[in-house]
This record gives C-alpha cells, structure tokens and sequence, in this order.
C-alpha cells in the first residue's frame, strides 16, 4: 500500500504543471489518499472521481489521466486493503445511521430491517437497495410501517444540499409505490455524523427532486434534544 501511495504520488509530478512546490505535495498527499480510499473498497465510484476532478481542477492536474490509473491500480491491486484503511465515508453513513435508531423509543419503535451494504462480484441482498431502516410503531391495536432513509452531509452548498443521487431518489420513489409504505428521509447538516449540527426529517412524497433548500428545510427541522414522533393518521415524522 505505501509502495502504491508513493509511485502514485511519482506519477502525479508528470500530470502537473507549474504549481508552487510547498502546494505541490500537498495535493499530491490529498489525491494519494483519494485513491488510497477508492482502493480500500475495491471500486472507484462516481461520488470519488467527482472528487479527484475537483481536486485535479483546483491543483491543475489532468484529471482524466489520474482517474485512469486510478483503475488501473484498482484493477491490478492484490491486497486485501479494506483492512488496513477506514472508508471514512461508509463510517460516517454509519455513525449517522446508529444516531437516528437511538432517536426512536424501544417501548414503542422496533427495527424490523436495517439494510446493510455488502456485496462480491455484483452479488448483493435485496435489502442493499432498500431504505436504510423498516421501522415498526406498535399502536393499541395496530402495528404501523415506515421506512427512513438517513443522510448526513458535511453542509450545504449555497441555499441547497443534495440528500441523494438522482438515481437513489427515483429508486425510493418507485420503492415507496410499489410497497405502499412510507418512506422518509432523515438528514443530519454539518457537524459530525453522530452529532450533527442540524436534523431534518420529511416525507419522501412531498419532495420534487434529490435536492433541497434551506427553506423548504426549514419546516421539518428537528429537535435534537427530542427523540422521534411518528404520526400514523397523517403519515408524519417529527
């Protein structure tokens, strides 16, 4: 792994133009580790190449070149490298995941399923592209169904923050109709995953897109002192 991090971190003086030496390894550092990351789950995604873009855009490195030998490496990777490097952003989905179930009261909430993500040569469980979690209210004389979907993310960009991938949004969409079941998004803003300075929660049927803003935000803010309240009469999650 060290041996892969310092060719890469080679191979990047090729891909750069002038650029201030003190600034030069420090981008070389940032983009050894993007692919260190990448390396560590065995797949570059699109969320880490839209990465490495950014990064090549602003260090004036050819972007394209670097995402290819960035699969390349991939490709050619024999260590079983998951081990020895933390996806800090499958734990950050993680410790955000674990936050919002303790905000749901035992005496009345139950976890019927929490979706994991494992999978080996495309092969995944049923339940990787459902909602994270299928909660369960118990009523007098009823059980009541609903699915969340957690998202923390670091902050917003301009009035706005994209909670999913558009793909992801219709996905949970379709998901919602086909099962009759409702399905809302819980998403933590700024702060750390466990700690997020803000939580939202709202309706998957009442947004338009994978995206929204501060305002529409707004009114389905949560207190995070306060644990979760679900309305079953009007299908609400405060």
């Amino acid at each position: 792994m060290v041996l892969g991090a310092l060719i890469f971190i080679a191979g990047a003086f090729v891909y750069k133009s002038a650029q201030k030496p003190e600034l030069q390894v420090d981008y070389n550092g940032q983009m050894s580790h993007m692919i260190d990351l990448a390396i560590a789950d065995g797949v570059l995604t699109n969320r880490e190449e839209e990465k490495i873009i950014a990064l090549a855009q602003e260090s004036n490195m050819d972007a394209t070149a670097l995402i290819k030998d960035a699969k390349i490496r991939i490709e050619n990777s024999e260590e079983d490298s998951e081990t020895e490097i933390i996806n800090h952003i499958k734990k950050s989905g993680d410790d955000f995941e674990k936050l919002v179930v303790k905000k749901f009261t035992r005496e009345y909430f139950k976890v019927l399923e929490w979706a994991g993500d494992k999978y080996v040569d495309g092969i995944y469980a049923d339940t990787t592209l459902h909602p994270d979690l299928l909660m369960q209210l118990q009523l007098k004389s009823s059980k009541v169904l609903f699915y969340v979907e957690c998202k923390w993310r670091n902050g917003f960009k301009g009035e706005s923050v994209q909670f999913a991938r558009k793909d992801q949004f219709e996905r949970y969409q379709q998901f919602e109709k086909e099962k009759d079941i409702p399905v809302f998004i819980a998403l933590g803003i700024g702060g750390k995953a466990n700690k997020p300075e803000a939580m939202y929660a709202f309706p998957l049927r009442l947004i338009s897109s994978n995206s929204i803003t501060k305002k529409e935000l707004m009114k389905y803010e949560k207190d995070l002192s306060k644990n979760f309240y679900y309305v079953a009469k009007t299908k609400i999650l405060k």
